[in-house]
């Protein structure tokens, strides 16, 4: 639930949520699908009346699909492949003049990604697991590389798991060195469409 208040009444707040499910469909196939809920909440000064006001957007932010291959294992290290595209059922309207258009769900555009990981298996069944990949995360966000390493360590019948994971921008932003950047309406936040770069 990010959100964030200032000292001038200005506020922003989101409620999130996920439904999703996946299945095996073989032993080295696995499926995934679900969709994501949101509502963003913004709240800002009006200088004229000096009374605060509130904008509300919600909705489906975006439905997936995922797949996961694993390969089959070469001594004690099983390599994996994922993919996984994120359709986002909306636009966003472009600010122009003074008008503001409405106030955003999210980022435009759909997301796609791709990646390896790799698992090691100790033979005490501990394991030591690393993924890295592509994803691009919409149509006017930086491409991304993404990792992830992690590591278990097993009993009978309790595991100790710890991991680090990590994004690097490849700032590749279409609007990085363009002044006719688009803008949008977004409230009393710089989470969306890349107002931050």
């Amino acid at each position: 639930f990010p959100s964030h208040d200032s000292e001038d009444g200005e506020k922003f707040s989101r409620i999130q949520g996920e439904v999703q499910g996946h299945c095996g469909l073989t032993g080295n196939l696995q499926i995934g699908g679900g969709a994501r809920f949101r509502q963003n909440q913004s709240t800002s000064l009006n200088t004229t009346t000096q009374e605060n006001e509130s904008e509300t957007s919600t909705g489906v932010e975006s439905t997936f699909f995922q797949l996961v291959y694993a390969f089959p294992a070469m001594d004690r290290v099983q390599y994996t492949l994922e993919g996984l595209f994120r359709y986002r059922p909306y636009t966003n309207d472009e600010t122009v003049g003074t008008n503001e258009g409405s106030f955003v769900l999210g980022d435009q555009g759909n997301e796609y990604s791709a990646g390896l990981g790799a698992t090691y298996n100790f033979k005490s069944n501990n394991f030591l697991t690393g993924r890295v990949g592509y994803r691009k995360p919409g149509d006017e966000l930086s491409s991304e590389i993404y990792w992830n390493v992690e590591g278990a360590l097993a009993w009978t019948y309790v595991a100790l798991v710890a991991g680090v994971d990590g994004v690097s921008s490849m700032n590749n932003d279409p609007y990085k060195d363009d002044p006719r950047k688009a803008n949008y309406y977004t409230g009393e936040t710089a989470l969306y469409n890349s107002t931050l770069s």
